[in-house]
């Protein structure tokens, strides 16, 4: 299964920065969530760009871009778990979390859905 395409590049990421940009320069601690490693990377080059549009070189942002990856430990995300795991959460935070990761994590609910369908009509399949 992949994300939809008809939804692509409509600028949803790049308002999803400029919201942690703004919310940043009001005084908030932003973190942003990717679903990999490689769209992290590709985020914190995008903040640092709209920072820079936005407020001018020189003046750092504070914002942080979490690799969602790293959390999902191959299972379904726990934010519970998340929450004491980072002893430096700022107490004013806002997370953000980028479409493309809450896409990426239906996706996979979906799958794990199809394959415990499967799993319980081969077990059971007078109930399928």
């Amino acid at each position: 299964m992949r994300m939809n395409q008809s939804l692509a590049q409509t600028g949803r990421t790049t308002r999803l920065i400029e919201r942690a940009c703004m919310e940043a320069l009001n005084g908030r601690a932003v973190y942003v969530f990717a679903h990999d490693e490689a769209y992290a990377r590709m985020l914190k080059k995008k903040v640092d760009e709209i920072w820079q549009r936005m407020v001018g070189k020189g003046r750092k942002h504070g914002i942080r871009v979490e690799n969602m990856a790293y959390w999902d430990d191959r299972r379904m995300w726990n934010w519970e778990r998340m929450l004491p795991a980072h002893n430096d959460w700022h107490p004013n935070c806002l997370w953000l979390v980028d479409h493309a990761a809450v896409e990426m994590q239906l996706i996979r609910i979906d799958e794990r859905m199809r394959e415990m369908a499967a799993l319980a009509g081969s077990l059971y399949p007078h109930t399928v």
